[in-house]
């Protein structure tokens, strides 16, 4: 189902500041172990709520909202960088309460960059798909109005 773009607004501050918001000042604080769960659940639903607003761009881009898709990707963007500092914050956690060898965070951290790369490609392939719709959309309405246009005059 499609919000309206006054839906879509209320959801962009929502997820930024009850979602986004709440895992960011909770990573602001010194890693402990204990608070991981709460990150994850937090991270979680901030996740969610990104993906609910991903989901909102067609309908954005079929009523020429292009502001609020933009808003929406900034949202995305937010999320990527609070989610990758509380994936920093609960290593931080985890090395306070185990002992890690250096070999696995390196390979802990090209994972966790192979797949910030793979995310941050996926999400410049969702951008463009939507600004090549918009472009199509807009050849196809501008095709229209010269086809309308040639039907008035040759009524007339």
């Amino acid at each position: 189902m499609s919000l309206s773009p006054e839906e879509v607004e209320r959801k962009i501050e929502q997820v930024r500041t009850d979602r986004i918001g709440q895992l960011r000042n909770l990573i602001q604080h010194d890693p402990d172990e204990d608070m991981v769960p709460m990150v994850d659940m937090l991270a979680g639903e901030a996740h969610e709520g990104v993906e609910e607003l991903r989901a909102e761009v067609d309908g954005l881009v079929a009523q020429d909202r292009f502001d609020l898709m933009q808003e929406v990707f900034n949202v995305a963007d937010e999320y990527e960088e609070v989610h990758e500092r509380a994936q920093r914050w609960k290593q931080s956690a985890h090395r306070g309460s185990t002992r890690v060898t250096e070999e696995a965070q390196g390979r802990e951290l090209e994972q966790q960059e192979a797949q910030r790369r793979l995310e941050e490609e996926a999400k410049q392939r969702e951008q463009q798909e939507a600004l090549r719709r918009r472009e199509r959309e807009t050849r196809q309405r501008e095709q229209q109005d010269l086809e309308r246009r040639r039907e008035d005059e040759a009524r007339q």
